[in-house]
Formats: structure tokens, sequence, C-alpha cells
């Protein structure tokens, strides 16, 4: 249940003041006119604890953070309201980082049962990365599993990427067959995590792993690269659903892996906006770096700019005070 007698501005720089991290009563927090809606749903038993969540609590948070971010009844009317039983569904994972700080299993089985719950085919769902042996490394199978439903790779045989070069602003880039040969609607499933460049990686820098040359866009805090690319098209019209795993976040440290930046948030993001939803994961990693003794992302240079970028270009909202977050502990 969300109680509606605590309301509070969710400011980046000030985020710190924001309780909720940890176990406590669930607290819808929102600022001006009703804007996106972005749902955080964090586990009262694990949150602040351990990122070990068991699959079933995993799969709650899952379906408690889309149902609110969508405003449905129920988890079956929310997915059904996504997807449509014809669509066919890439599901985009983050694998880079390997096991400790990739998607997790259990938050892509539960988006992906999810997406089964709408109707849409085992056989047209596909969960992928850009390597299969990253995929390997965190933990996921390569092919297709029993259900029918599929985990490929960029660099599966069969997939690869399309040979015609697609421009958006300043990027210019091949990309994944899976993107421009199969998907009608994409899920992206980033991980709540810092970054040593852009300041932070959530789900806009997540499509870096959909094109061939993410190395030629990292100059200049990856501005406005990771917005150019979210105007592609092939990601804009297609996106129906960002689910952020913020099961471990890492604070600091980002992208890769590192114990003493990493937090045991336990907990999932969910929107559909996904410059709100990407706007929120910053704020958040604002608080738990307060939290960790690390200076603000500004303080160190690290100022996400390129989703204050995608808000101008009209990918989504980055005004933080036009965001309604609805956060909740189960």
């Amino acid at each position: 249940m969300v109680l509606l007698d605590r309301r509070l501005v969710l400011k980046a720089a000030g985020a710190a003041a924001v309780g909720g991290l940890l176990p406590g009563s669930a607290v819808r927090l929102f600022a001006g006119e009703r804007g996106p809606r972005v749902s955080i749903v964090t586990s009262g038993q694990y949150a602040g604890k351990s990122a070990d969540v068991p699959d079933d609590v995993t799969a709650r948070l899952v379906n408690r953070a889309v149902t609110s971010a969508v405003s449905a009844k129920d988890a079956a009317s929310a997915w059904k309201s996504l997807f449509k039983p014809d669509d066919k569904v890439a599901v985009k994972i983050n694998t880079l980082a390997g096991g400790k700080l990739s998607s997790h299993p259990g938050v892509v089985a539960a988006v992906v049962e999810g997406v089964l719950t709408a109707g849409v085919a085992p056989g047209a769902v596909i969960v992928f990365d850009r390597l299969e042996r990253e995929l390997r490394r965190a933990h996921f199978p390569v092919g297709t599993i029993r259900s029918g439903v599929r985990y490929s790779a960029t660099d599966t045989p069969t997939i690869g990427y399309s040979r015609k070069l697609q421009t958006a602003g300043a990027v210019g880039s091949l990309f994944s067959r899976v993107i421009t040969g199969f998907a009608t609607a994409i899920v992206n499933v980033p991980v709540l995590k810092d970054h040593d460049l852009a300041g932070v990686t959530l789900g806009m820098k997540n499509f870096f792993g959909v094109i061939h040359n993410p190395n030629k866009y990292h100059d200049d805090g990856c501005d406005p690269f990771i917005a150019d690319l979210s105007t592609s098209p092939l990601i804009r019209k297609r996106l129906r659903l960002v689910v952020v795993d913020a099961l471990l976040a890492q604070a600091d440290g980002g992208p890769a892996y590192r114990a003493d930046g990493a937090f045991p948030y336990a907990g999932i993001i969910a929107g559909t906006d996904p410059v709100a939803t990407d706007r929120v994961g910053w704020a958040e990693i604002e608080v738990l770096r307060a939290k960790m003794g690390f200076k603000a992302l500004q303080a160190v240079g690290r100022l996400p700019r390129h989703i204050l970028t995608a808000g101008k270009k009209g990918l989504g909202i980055s005004d933080i005070d036009r965001i309604e977050v609805v956060r909740q502990t189960l």
C-alpha cells in the first residue's frame, strides 16, 4: 500500500535527505504537476543487508514496480497494457560487468514471464546483449530454453549487425539485427550503477550494447552521444518499458564491480519514460553516494549531462520536479 501523507520533493543534489533506501513505510514522492511516473520498490527483508534476493521475491518486486509504473490494477493488467500478443519482444540486458553486477537472471526471468503474461508467444521473445561470452559469465544460457524463449547475443553467428549504417545525431552505427530485423517492442533491463565517464550508466546508456562501435562515443562524458543514440527510431519507437535491476547498486567505481562502492539496494526501479527513469536512478545513486561517504557526481566532475541533454531533445522528462516517484517497500 502506498501512503499519501508524506510528500517530499526529490532533488538530485539534496537527495540524501530522502529516506526509503532501507526498510520502512511506503512513501509517495512527487513535486509540481503530475508528470511521468517512476516506481521504486525495495524488499524490506533484504534492502541494506543483502543483494541475494530469492527469485520469488524478485518477481514480486518486478511485478509491483511495473504495475505501479503504469498505474494498473494488477500485474497481469500492467503487462497486457504494454505488450500485445503479436509483438516480438527484445529484452536488452546488461552483462558487461560479470556475474556480480549484471542484470540478474531472476529479474530477467520475471520480465520475460510478464511479457508472456501479455500473450506474447515464447518464440517471439529474445533476451540479448552484445557477446555470448558475457551472457555466460553473467549466468545466462545461450540458445533456446525449454519454454521457447531465446537467449542470444549479437555475436551469435545467426544474428550479427545490420549492414545499413544508421545515423542519429552525432552517432553513426550498425545496429544489432535483434533490433533491426526482429523486435517490434523492447524492454530495457539495465543495472543501477555509477560510471567513470558518464556519471551513471542506466537505461539509455545500455543501448550502447546494440551498436557495433560504442567505443567511439565516450568523449565528453558520453554527451550528447547517449542521448543522440536514443533519438533513433529503432529505439525510440519500440521501447515500451525500462526495468532497472537495483538488487545490487554500484554507487562508485562503476561500471565494473567494486566492493567498496557497492550497496545491497534490493530493489527495482521501473518506468515507461526512459529519461525520467534514468533521472530517478541518478538521484538514487546520489543518495547512496552521500550515504556511503562519496562526493556528489557533480563535485567529482561526472555530472550525468546526457540525461539532461535527452530531456532537451524531447526524449522524456529530465526535470526531477516534474516526475512522480512512487516508492514502496515489500
